[in-house]
């Protein structure tokens, strides 16, 4: 079992606008695949990071097809 934090700030390439930040913390479960690799939850959590940042911005851009992780 163990632990991972992120943090992130988008700003805008152009006004250097703050257009969001956030800062997540995860902590792995008892999955038996992570006994074996020991990367494993902190792979499941990089990728639940980018599902959910791809759904953010496509509910910021009005998007009809956003799929929620």
């Amino acid at each position: 079992m163990g632990e991972i934090t992120g943090e992130m700030k988008v700003t805008d390439a152009g006004t250097g606008e703050i257009l969001g930040a956030a800062l997540d913390r995860r902590v792995g479960g008892k999955d038996p695949k992570g006994m074996v690799d020991r990367w494993y939850n902190a792979d499941e959590s990089l990728k639940y990071w980018a599902k959910r940042l791809s759904y953010v911005l496509c509910n910021m851009r009005a998007g009809s097809n956003c799929v929620s992780p």
